[in-house]
């Protein structure tokens, strides 16, 4: 292999070194440690499915409706899925879960199932899908859209986390998944801040002041 054999290069080179020279030069050393940290990420670094909440940021308001997609990005043939998702219920509450165009990207007939909503313990359950026969989907797409609310008392940031996440492909084998959450913030408008007595004042002056005038 090229990465074996410039690996065995270096190692050669040092034993070539020893020989001669009777001593251990640290150059060859602190050569062969990065390279063989290169060798070892890139060996074990193999791709992955990718399941994301998008956008991974965004801000609202308190009473703010928002959405979240689940965006599913195949690295092989996927034929089923299922999730949960967590979110902190004093914070945001689910109203609905759509469909998305991911499981339809193919146009096989499918089985899907968007959720179990329970906005007092925070979650959103048994949410699945699966494609019907032997066939996989590669092209990525959203499995589903969540849209929520902000709650009128709400501020400060939070994470909407996904959990238990399992894919599969069309032989019914588990494929490796890298998951991203999504943080919202919620923010009350500079407008609708709580004001100082004196700015509270101040502003009634100035009201009066025009009026004057």
């Amino acid at each position: 292999m090229y990465y074996y054999s410039i690996a065995h290069i270096i190692i050669y080179g040092l034993d070539i070194d020893v020989l001669k020279r009777g001593v251990f030069n640290i150059k060859y050393i602190t050569i062969i440690g990065i390279f063989l940290s290169i060798l070892v990420f890139g060996c074990f670094n193999s791709s992955a499915t990718y399941v994301t909440l998008e956008p991974s940021t965004q801000i609202v308001t308190p009473g703010e409706n928002f959405t979240v997609d689940v965006l599913i990005v195949p690295d092989t043939g996927i034929a089923g899925l299922q999730f949960d998702i967590e979110f902190d219920s004093s914070k945001i509450q689910v109203n609905k879960v759509s469909k998305g165009d991911f499981l339809d990207s193919n146009g096989d007939p499918t089985f899907s199932n968007y959720g179990n909503i329970d906005n007092t313990a925070g979650i959103l359950s048994d949410i699945y899908g699966v494609v019907l026969g032997p066939v996989s989907i590669l092209e990525s797409g959203s499995f589903a859209r969540i849209t929520m609310t902000a709650k009128e008392q709400a501020t400060s940031t939070s994470t909407i986390s996904l959990k238990n996440v399992i894919i599969s492909d069309s032989s019914g084998h588990q494929v490796e998944v890298l998951i991203k959450d999504t943080t919202l913030t919620i923010k009350v408008p500079s407008d609708k801040q709580d004001k100082s007595w004196w700015d509270e004042w101040n502003d009634l002056w100035q009201d009066d002041w025009r009026h004057f005038w």
